[in-house]
């Protein structure tokens, strides 16, 4: 390897780090939008200064960038063909400018996703190593330490900033991510790798009797992430949390051949989530008061229902934009555009249920906002991507659970979660780095490296 060519991996090395590190972290007070601009100005900045010296390390190696783009090129095929349905419904939708380039709340227009693309592709063409991968789990450790740390102290009400909604009044903390749902979120994907160093650390000290030190202070993070991820209140992230655990105990039980144990457990899991939909059916209409419980448990109540509060306010967004999706439903409208949409649906209700004139600008379903904006195609096309990261890494796993392995199946587990998640949310920046950066992680280390 060259000089230069080592100095450019060192650069872009820097660069990808940072984007882990500041993109959950960095918001500016001094913007009208404290978080999403903050966001996508970090983002695209960090991304667009590592692309180039990606770009320089391309002109000196190019004979090296055509061999690996013949062999790992076809890993970056479904998540572009989404990109191309998520460009044609921005040309086909009611404001391509505004599609293209994003809201001013949101940020989360084609630009976004062409970015989001990109930096996919610059990990899976150099994140390489085990050791950048270890380098990676660290950056990220660090920018948890820094989330969950600030979240401790708006619990608190430690803060250096006065917000309109104090966490330490309401009991629900939202950091540096700007609302509890999407922190909620972003944890999901952090849980499953502070379990994983945990058992890692426990595991080397119990054989081969290193110091104690370390499970002790991966256990010791692994509290306060679950604390802050607790006080969040997110219902969504909670339900991801129970699906992250099951789906992540059913595989081990299938893995490690306890099949009694495996339907036993799945009959479980079936069951309750059988139980909850029933219920909800049939108590839609039923509603409590979360005031007369703790904050904590009225939170923890109210998942067995949707009939109340932001839960009918979503099953209404959702049944709304089905029927919107029923008149559009190829292409769809284009992202950024449910605003334009939903007005038309507004319901006296939303004023008891949220707030006067008050309308969506998101379905707060996954699979209900890709329909509205890139359509059915679309939607086939963004599952297949995801079905193909999920094929590849418990293709790894499955062959062999080792270092590296444990590591993909945490990753996957974080994924999971997320996604469970956000069919009552949606992606921001942040998150969506996360979602897209460790699905790259997941690629790089299932289809290309040995370990």
């Amino acid at each position: 390897m060259s000089r230069k060519s080592s100095k450019l991996d060192i650069a872009i090395e820097l660069g990808y780090l940072a984007i882990f590190l500041f993109c959950p972290v960095y918001f500016d007070i001094f913007l009208y939008q404290v978080f999403p601009i903050s966001s996508q100005t970090i983002f695209y900045g960090l991304l667009e200064i590592t692309l180039f010296f990606w770009a320089l390390k391309i002109i000196f190696n190019f004979s090296e960038f055509k061999r690996n783009l013949k062999s790992y090129g076809k890993y970056l095929l479904p998540f572009f063909i989404f990109i191309v349905f998520v460009s044609v419904s921005t040309l086909f939708s009611r404001s391509p400018s505004f599609s293209f380039w994003g809201s001013y709340e949101r940020c989360f227009g084609l630009l976004t996703w062409i970015h989001l693309f990109l930096f996919y592709a610059l990990l899976i063409f150099n994140l390489k190593t085990k050791e950048q991968l270890i380098r990676l789990i660290g950056v990220i450790f660090g920018a948890v330490l820094a989330v969950v740390g600030y979240g401790i102290l708006q619990l608190n009400g430690v803060d250096f900033l006065e917000w309109y909604e104090k966490p330490s009044e309401t009991y629900r903390v939202f950091s540096s991510l700007g609302q509890p749902n999407f922190l909620a979120s972003w944890l999901l994907f952090i849980l499953p790798l502070i379990s994983w160093v945990f058992l890692y650390c426990f595991n080397l000290w119990h054989q081969e009797k290193k110091s104690i030190l370390f499970p002790f202070f991966a256990f010791l993070l692994f509290a306060f992430v679950f604390f802050v991820f607790l006080f969040t209140q997110s219902r969504g992230g909670w339900l991801g949390l129970i699906g992250q655990i099951s789906a992540l105990g059913l595989f081990l039980l299938w893995y490690f051949k306890k099949k009694r144990l495996f339907f036993l457990f799945l009959t479980i899991v079936f069951g309750v989530a059988a139980f909850l939909i029933v219920f909800n059916l049939y108590h839609f209409n039923y509603s409590i008061s979360e005031k007369s419980l703790s904050p904590i448990t009225g939170r923890l109540k109210s998942i067995a229902y949707l009939g109340g509060g932001s839960g009918r306010l979503r099953l209404i967004f959702w049944k709304d934009g089905l029927d919107l999706i029923s008149r559009r439903p190829l292409f769809g409208y284009g992202p950024e555009t449910q605003r334009f949409y939903y007005v038309s649906y507004y319901r006296p209700e939303f004023a008891a249920l949220e707030a006067i004139n008050s309308y969506p600008d998101r379905a707060h379903n996954d699979i209900v906002d890709t329909l509205l904006t890139t359509g059915v195609l679309g939607l086939i096309s963004y599952l297949s991507f995801i079905g193909m990261v999920f094929y590849w890494g418990l293709k790894r796993v499955m062959s062999k659970f080792d270092f590296s392995g444990s590591i993909i199946l945490a990753l996957l587990a974080g994924i999971f979660g997320y996604l469970i998640s956000i069919q009552f949310s949606f992606h921001i920046i942040p998150t969506a780095v996360y979602f897209i950066g460790l699905m790259a992680a997941i690629v790089s280390f299932s289809l290309k490296y040995e370990t």
